[in-house]
């Protein structure tokens, strides 16, 4: 059996924050008083950055679908190997992720940036109304289509995911991190004004979906889909899409177990889409699709500017609002758990959100210096 005679590096440790990890490491642990202690940190660190990260889908009022999946899970989740559910939430997805992004395109690849916000309504009704869809296949086909659709898309690596945000020490890291200073705000609210922020930073991330057009093809069938944008495998047996995730850097303020305050800010991510695939084909085949109700259909054609567009769904019992700070225009959003403001300044997106009014959200985002 494999023995640590030493005390394993800190990347082998955190592999046990989520995972049994090797029989060899745990039984290290189990007797080492200083890896217990490294350990403890570790697992402390990494609930710090999840309740960040939950005050921050709270504050922006997730899609009821979201309570059901990991809060580690990213928007490249819906580029993973598909699974039954995923098979009919790609739809709404790709909508949300592909389709409103902006774009800078060259000779070869087509680069999508976000420069603004908008938000459209989703009724709860709408992610059943899509799973309806992968029911209407047989029960004895859909093992097979689970596992064709698990071979149309190959994704290098398998998920981004929160594991790459971890905790600095100060602003200066942050900086450093960053390659600029990040904004700060020159005051906060009660009842975070007496307590002092901790410091996340996000690694950059890169991964890659490659797709098997023919497979996708007929998969897309069997659920009586049709995708026009999607080249001739006989020509392109298959595409590779790609999606940029630069280095994030957040400041957290925590008073209490529920009540946090986040300030965060990163470049514009960036989706690559191959030059065979046509976005607005793409725009059109995904806004077909059956179970997507006429009226988000309609909110997601009113968006202007689409190509530039991140658009941000929001469940019925939310409100948003275009409103206009710090020279450009922003989107503010409110929910019963808090409110957040977004919005792009110079190439870089920020946001304010969590446990404030939306006047207090507005104020720290104005103060930002």
């Amino acid at each position: 059996m494999k023995r640590f005679r030493r005390c394993p590096p800190e990347g082998t440790l955190r592999l046990l924050v989520d995972t049994p990890g090797e029989t060899a490491i745990r039984q290290h642990v189990a007797g080492c008083r200083s890896c217990q202690q490294r350990l403890e940190r570790l697992r402390a660190d990494a609930e710090f950055v999840e309740r960040a990260l939950t005050a921050l889908e709270q504050s922006l009022v997730p899609l009821p679908v979201g309570a059901t999946e990991s809060r580690k899970e990213r928007p490249m989740r819906y580029f993973r190997k598909a699974s039954a559910a995923l098979a009919v939430t790609l739809a709404l997805a790709l909508v949300v992720w592909l389709a409103p992004v902006g774009a800078l395109a060259d000779q070869l690849v087509q680069r999508f940036r976000v420069q603004q916000f908008a938000a459209i309504t989703i009724p709860a009704s709408t992610i059943s109304s899509l799973s309806d869809q992968f029911g209407s296949v047989p029960e004895e086909q859909r093992a097979a289509l689970r596992e064709q659709l698990q071979r149309s898309f190959q994704v290098t690596p398998e998920q981004m995911d929160g594991e790459h945000v971890r905790e600095v020490d100060s602003l200066d890291a942050l900086t450093a991190h960053l390659g600029r200073a990040p904004l700060v705000p020159a005051a906060v609210p009660a009842p975070f004004a007496s307590i002092q922020p901790r410091y996340l930073a996000g690694d950059p991330q890169r991964s890659e979906m490659t797709i098997d057009v023919a497979s996708v093809q007929e998969a897309a069938a069997q659920l009586g889909l049709q995708f026009a944008s999607l080249p001739d495998p006989s020509v392109t047996p298959t595409v590779t899409v790609a999606l940029s995730v630069p280095a994030s850097a957040a400041q957290v303020w925590e008073a209490g177990d529920r009540a946090m305050l986040l300030v965060a800010e990163l470049e514009s991510p960036t989706l690559e889409l191959p030059a065979e695939i046509d976005p607005e084909l793409l725009r059109e085949d995904l806004l077909m699709l059956p179970g997507l109700p006429p009226d988000v259909v309609a909110q997601i054609r009113a968006v202007r500017d689409w190509r530039q567009t991140l658009i941000i769904p929001i469940p019925e019992e939310a409100t948003s609002r275009t409103i206009s700070l710090r020279g450009t225009s922003g989107l503010l959003i409110e929910g019963s758990e808090g409110s957040a403001v977004l919005w792009q300044e110079r190439g870089i997106l920020y946001v304010v959100g969590g446990s404030v009014t939306a006047d207090q959200a507005l104020a720290i985002a104005r103060s930002l210096r």
